[in-house]
C-alpha cells in the first residue's frame, strides 16, 4: 500500500516519456509535432533548472518456499517483496540523501495435498495435450 503511490507516479512518468517519443513523428502539425514538444520540454527544463532530482528504483519480487516433510507432504509458501531505493541529488550531481525501504508481505501457505490442490494449479476445462 505504501509503495503503490510511488509505483503509480513512476508509471505516470513512463507514460509521459512514451507519449513524447510517440509524438516525435515528422510532418504532424499541431500539438503533436516534434517542434512543439521540443519547445515545451525545453521550457520545462528552464523552469526546473537548479532543482534537486529524485531518483527512484523500485523492484517487486515474488518468493516461494517449498517444504517437503516426511509425514505431512509438501507445503508451498508464497510471499511478495518490494524493494525501493531512492536518492536525492543536488543540482551539481552530488547525493544529498539516500535511503532504502524494504517491505515483505506475510507468506500465504498453499496446501498441495488432495484433490483441491489440482484445481489450484490446473484448469480442468483446458484440453489435454
Amino acid at each position: 500500500k505504501e509503495l503503490s503511490a510511488v509505483a503509480g507516479a513512476a508509471g505516470a512518468a513512463l507514460k509521459a516519456v512514451d507519449a513524447f517519443v510517440e509524438s516525435l513523428r515528422a510532418g504532424e502539425p499541431g500539438e503533436r509535432s516534434p517542434l512543439h514538444n521540443a519547445a515545451r520540454y525545453l521550457g520545462y527544463a528552464n523552469r526546473t533548472a537548479g532543482a534537486a532530482v529524485l531518483d527512484v528504483d523500485l523492484r517487486l519480487e515474488g518468493m516461494s518456499i517449498v517444504r517437503d516433510q516426511l509425514f505431512t507432504g509438501q507445503k508451498l509458501r508464497l510471499s511478495g517483496i518490494a524493494l525501493l531505493w531512492y536518492r536525492l541529488h543536488a543540482p551539481d550531481g552530488s547525493v544529498r540523501f539516500a535511503r532504502t525501504l524494504r517491505r515483505m508481505a506475510p507468506p500465504v501457505e498453499v496446501d498441495l495435498r488432495g484433490d483441491g490442490a489440482q484445481a489450484l494449479f490446473a484448469d480442468e476445462t483446458a484440453p489435454a495435450r
